[in-house]
């Protein structure tokens, strides 16, 4: 079982091999060119400049990420599928023009890896708060941890532990450990957040709760102390809400529901799931103990988020709980 310090070393030797960093700077200091390839590259402007604005030639040329491309596009307010329908050089060229005479908020924080590639475009005031430094602010708190998932793709970071030490029966000889979850994304898709998150040893399912409150969801204010302080805040908290997963996973065992396939189908239209996860839920579903009652729903979409990879899984973990809250429970049938 791998344990957080393994998770925090490979963190630390990503950033050894990319060397990452930011650079503030104006976006109409770049001309657009084109690139096979590539979503295309931001070349410094050579010619023109005001001394004061010399530092995007000390910046190298910056080859743009897909989600780089993305948000500048966005910026410049320039349709995606424009960009698609039009040919190259009508694009460089309203590109351009936008670039230097839109009316944009032209200042961003770039953030570089590699030395030339630009993974995100972000606002100037935007606090960058890397995962590397969100996990060893929260290692303190993670003593005794085991990581029962991890997925990072450098665009979002999950990661569940949970503590052997805490865990209890929901009937006979079915164990469910208590943990958190850590969510963050170091190019603006979320800001970091922590949620109660639930490890059922029998089947290796997870779940993880809405984590609902500012105490849960925040950004970095730059105030390393202050982080920590609300790093533990949340975590203390989650506490709570596993407690209260657990105890809709004992109060489901008792829910009888009438159409199980149908309810599955209904709940992944609500919530805008795709087919394949549907499929993939009602396989485990099908070969459940528990297929009429509401646990053995809520266990077949964990289960079946084991197959999918990031937010898939994320979110599949997520309504795994969320259908057994009581208030949804009234209108089951």
């Amino acid at each position: 079982m791998k344990q957080v310090v393994e998770v925090i070393n490979e963190l630390k030797e990503w950033e050894r091999v990319h060397t990452p960093y930011d650079r503030t700077t104006r976006l109409n200091l770049f001309q657009f060119v084109i690139e096979e390839g590539t979503g295309g590259k931001l070349v410094p402007l050579s010619t023109g400049l005001e001394k004061q604005e010399t530092e995007a030639i000390q910046m190298p040329n910056l080859t743009l990420s897909d989600h780089a491309f993305g948000q500048y596009l966005n910026r410049l307010g320039y349709p995606a599928q424009l960009f698609k329908r039009l040919p190259g050089k009508l694009n460089i060229m309203n590109l351009n023009w936008l670039s230097q005479f839109g009316g944009y908020d032209k200042d961003v924080l770039v953030r570089v890896q590699d030395n030339s590639i630009a993974r995100a475009l972000m606002s100037k005031v935007y606090q960058p708060f890397d995962t590397l430094e969100l996990l060893e602010l929260a290692e303190p708190f993670m003593e005794g941890a085991v990581v029962r998932w991890h997925y990072d793709d450098k665009m979002t970071f999950h990661l569940s532990v949970s503590f052997p030490n805490y865990a209890e029966e929901i009937r006979k000889g079915d164990i469910i450990e208590r943990g958190f979850h850590v969510s963050n994304s170091e190019v603006g898709i979320r800001s970091v957040r922590v949620a109660g998150y639930t490890h059922r040893l029998v089947c290796t399912n997870g779940a993880i709760s809405r984590g609902e409150g500012d105490s849960f969801n925040f950004r970095h204010t730059g105030d390393h102390d202050q982080m920590r302080d609300m790093i533990r805040t949340a975590i203390e908290t989650s506490k709570l809400e596993t407690e209260r997963i657990i105890a809709q996973f004992k109060n489901a065992l008792n829910v009888k529901v009438e159409e199980p396939f149908d309810f599955l189908q209904k709940t992944f239209k609500e919530n805008n799931l795709t087919v394949e996860q549907f499929k993939a839920s009602l396989t485990e579903l099908m070969g459940s103990q528990d297929k009429d009652n509401l646990f053995g729903i809520s266990q077949s979409i964990s289960g079946a988020a084991k197959g999918f990879e990031g937010e898939k899984s994320y979110e599949m973990q997520r309504l795994s709980v969320e259908i057994t809250d009581p208030s949804r429970i009234l209108s089951l049938n």
